[in-house]
């Protein structure tokens, strides 16, 4: 059984004597009945002792462990169990594995002397004189063991389930470190003999390798394009070794969306360049169209000047025809005048002729 493994809510130790009579037969209303159909109703399982056998080292055993795989030990205390030297065992199993052991008291009678030691310092639960509130004072602290227990193994199981990862953390890094090392061997290994192709390639005036991306040649002893960043294979360009073709047009993929896009924001910048230039003349013709706004105002107000000057000037153009057509019309009678005048004086010279006659 695991140590730490609890199967039961509780263990209820009792006396055979207070639960059956002495033909076997379970008593009528017998307050054990009562306080097992309370823990099944509240959901509590419970570890009973049906048949009573107490013999025998693999019942002992039995016991032991049912007691060890309880979260909780209720001691049905009563005339009877005091006596019986089963319970008092069972509440020192109790005590040694450290369990909470909670005293029921059916009856007055004291603690046997042989468990008063282990649990004359709890407080128990008085059955009398009202039995059913006795039991629901029972229930609460034995759910509020289970909860507790609960708890307790949620964080166990946590901290076991921290240590596991812990330590195959710790199995993976050292696996990694394992691999390392070989990698490093092996890629020491295989550098000595890349160098020593790479002279025999230069024997033969073969000096650079062509990047299978953006088409650029590079040394030989390149691990990298210096313009597209394509990481070499170790191989790459001095065996008959293939390029995984779907990663080598992935990356093909890549470089020519990177070249579409460097030359979109080429063609941004270049755009970006003639909106500055054509914001420029913009403003400059907004602020040439500002000046002739102002000019046109200033003209607009000579103009508005130049029509009330007008109208003064027409109103006395107006006054001088009235003042012509008034000196017309007294020229005109004066003309009349000179005329009556000059047709008078005509009679007049001529009466004076003709009295000279």
């Amino acid at each position: 059984m695991d140590m730490e493994q609890t199967l039961y809510d509780v263990f209820i130790s009792y006396s055979r004597k207070d639960y059956v009579d002495e033909h076997g037969n379970i008593i009528p209303g017998n307050i054990i009945s009562q306080i097992k159909d309370s823990f099944q109703n509240a959901g509590i399982h419970y570890w009973f002792d049906e048949e009573g056998i107490y013999s025998g080292d693999k019942y002992m055993e039995k016991l032991a462990d049912a007691i060890f795989a309880s979260t909780a030990f209720v001691f049905i205390s009563s005339i009877n169990s005091n006596a019986s030297e089963w319970t008092a065992g069972e509440i020192g199993t109790a005590h040694l594995y450290k369990k909470k052991i909670i005293p029921f008291r059916l009856d007055d009678s004291p603690f046997a002397r042989s468990i008063i030691v282990k649990i004359a310092h709890l407080d128990y639960i008085d059955c009398n004189p009202n039995p059913d509130k006795a039991i629901k004072d029972l229930v609460g602290p034995v759910l509020t063991a289970k909860e507790e227990e609960k708890k307790k193994q949620l964080e166990e199981e946590e901290r076991r389930k921290k240590e596991r990862l812990k330590a195959r953390r710790a199995e993976l890094q050292q696996e990694i470190q394992n691999l390392s090392s070989d990698l490093r061997r092996v890629s020491s290994q295989q550098q000595n003999i890349i160098d020593k192709i790479i002279e025999q390639k230069s024997l033969l005036e073969e000096t650079d390798k062509t990047c299978p991306v953006c088409l650029r040649k590079a040394s030989l002893r390149q691990t990298f394009c210096e313009r597209c960043g394509f990481t070499f294979p170790l191989l790459y360009g001095l065996a008959n070794t293939e390029t995984d073709t779907v990663h080598l047009a992935i990356l093909k993929g890549v470089w020519r969306e990177a070249e579409t896009q460097q030359n979109i924001k080429k063609e941004l910048k270049d755009v970006k360049n003639l909106l500055n230039l054509a914001e420029q003349k913009v403003k400059e013709s907004a602020c040439e169209l500002e000046n002739k706004e102002h000019e046109c105002v200033e003209l607009s107000k000579q103009l508005s000047d130049s029509n009330v000057k007008l109208g003064k000037l027409r109103s006395e153009v107006v006054s001088c025809h009235t003042e012509i057509a008034n000196y017309c019309k007294e020229v005109a009678e004066l003309k009349n005048v000179i005329t009556r005048l000059n047709a008078n004086q005509a009679k007049v010279d001529k009466t004076i002729v003709n009295e000279g006659e």
